[in-house]
């Protein structure tokens, strides 16, 4: 199966409310030789405020933000999905792409009436590099330089691992230059520890995650917190009754009886208890789990008699009402969600109807925006309405009637020029303090960045008020 490396730079860090202003990817077959390249850019959205810092670590000037020469982010979104469908099914791949890029392209997708989960439906998978740097240091010590940062800290930065292994990424914080020392790092691992890559790759699909826990009694799982390992032989002990990504994993080092006997609302407070002796996973967010066959120096190092572990998980595994038990505890931690009151935060509240997803595919296959406004006023999700008539509004406003047309208006300067302190995304008064902060605090090069970035955005605050 080929593969898809890439990468984002946007206007912050929040991925439901920031947006991409860059999108890179390359390619590659088996073997991670390159097949082809994409690249785009895109204008900001009128809705967004950058975040001061994020403008300072990309280079990317305010005045290219409105360039007309950038296609809109619509456009690229539009753009991204036609090339990324031409080249699926494959394995996506980025780097820390799991918690941070997936999400943003998800996003993307979603507030421009895309399909929003491309990358694991289709045929795709999804694998991070970062997991596999982590997967490297834990499982095949010194196949990799791992460097040390300034305060004697192993650092898993992709600047820093590119660079201590010999292949320095000179435009940091460009994507397509992001995405090239991705490769760097990700070849030099598939080539030097193939066990530790073909492990990850086990669990780059929930389906084959789910199945690896069905059959294997004992499994070794690893994750890094604060760049600090932490490893731990462990067994399948139950699964979210009603969503199958959430798994739960019992540590071998502790004796189960105890637990078989608990209620739900005792297994809730193990599972919220640290040290984890149940321990929460997401079985399609990539987990690192490999077996004990392969890896018996990792055993040895965690302690736990092996005969030991097999006579727990076999105890675990007889004891169905205590998996039953674990699986209510994991539906039962956090309670009933309040909806979000925004609809970027609803992405995970339900799928589009059919009716809607056809409106959807109607909205992108016309060329003329008052009809697709006409589509975005038939559409019955209100989530999907709201992304559809600022669309319009981005992109052609003068179609929307003038009730929609103020509504969206009002909508806008009331999100960028919120006085609130608790809001999740960037205001312009959020903006204006950071960067005065940083014209002051900042190093020289900083400093003057932050000049430029205050002067833009004290000017649209003006144009806005007026």
């Amino acid at each position: 199966m080929t593969y898809i490396f890439y990468d984002t730079e946007t206007t912050g860090t929040n991925t439901a409310f920031d947006q991409i202003l860059q999108f890179a990817a390359i390619h590659t077959d088996e073997q991670l030789n390159e097949l082809d390249r994409f690249e785009i850019r895109c204008r900001l959205l009128p809705w967004v405020v950058p975040s001061p810092g994020a403008l300072l670590i990309t280079g990317i000037a305010p005045k290219t933000l409105h360039d007309p020469a950038l296609p809109s982010h619509f456009e690229m979104v539009r753009a991204i999905m036609d090339k990324l469908l031409s080249w699926s099914p494959a394995i996506f791949v980025g780097f820390n792409s799991i918690t941070f890029d997936e999400e943003l392209l998800r996003q993307a997708f979603y507030q421009t009436l895309h399909p929003p989960y491309l990358t694991n439906t289709r045929g795709n998978a999804r694998f991070d590099i970062l997991s596999a740097a982590h997967a490297c240091a834990a499982f095949a010590p010194n196949t990799i330089s791992i460097p040390i940062n300034d305060i004697g800290k192993p650092s898993f930065r992709l600047g820093d691992l590119a660079a201590a292994n010999g292949f320095p990424i000179i435009n940091a914080h460009d994507a397509l230059a992001d995405v090239e020392g991705t490769i760097d790092v990700a070849r030099l691992i598939k080539e030097r520890a193939p066990s530790v890559w073909r492990g990850l790759e086990r669990t780059c699909r929930k389906g084959d995650t789910l199945d690896l826990l069905e059959e294997e009694p004992i499994l070794i799982h690893t994750a890094f917190y604060f760049n600090k390992e932490y490893s731990s032989l462990m067994s399948h002990c139950g699964r979210h009754p009603e969503i199958d990504t959430q798994v739960a994993m019992f540590d071998l080092a502790h004796d189960p009886e105890p637990y078989f006997g608990m209620s739900v609302e005792e297994l809730v407070k193990v599972l919220n208890a640290t040290p984890k002796i149940i321990r929460s996973l997401r079985a399609n967010a990539q987990p690192t789990l490999m077996t004990p066959d392969e890896f018996p120096s990792k055993v040895s190092e965690i302690g736990v008699e092996i005969s030991e572990a097999t006579k727990r998980a076999a105890q675990i595994a007889a004891e169905a009402e205590f998996q039953q038990n674990v699986g209510r505890a994991l539906a039962a931690r956090f309670g009933e969600r309040e909806p979000s009151p925004w609809p970027e935060k609803q992405i995970y509240d339900g799928f589009a109807g059919r009716d809607d997803e056809q409106l959807m595919a109607d909205f992108h296959a016309s060329k003329d925006w008052s009809e697709r406004n006409q589509i975005a006023l038939r559409l019955s999700d209100e989530r999907l309405k709201h992304f559809a008539l600022r669309t319009v509004y981005a992109e052609a406003p003068e179609v929307l009637s003038d009730v929609h047309r103020h509504h969206i208006e009002r909508w806008l300067n009331e999100r960028i020029l919120s006085d609130l302190d608790d809001v999740p995304w960037t205001t312009l008064q959020h903006a204006i303090t950071e960067a005065e902060k940083s014209s002051i605090e900042g190093s020289k090069d900083d400093q003057e960045q932050s000049k430029v970035v205050l002067e833009y955005l004290l000017e649209r605050a003006k144009q806005l008020s007026s």
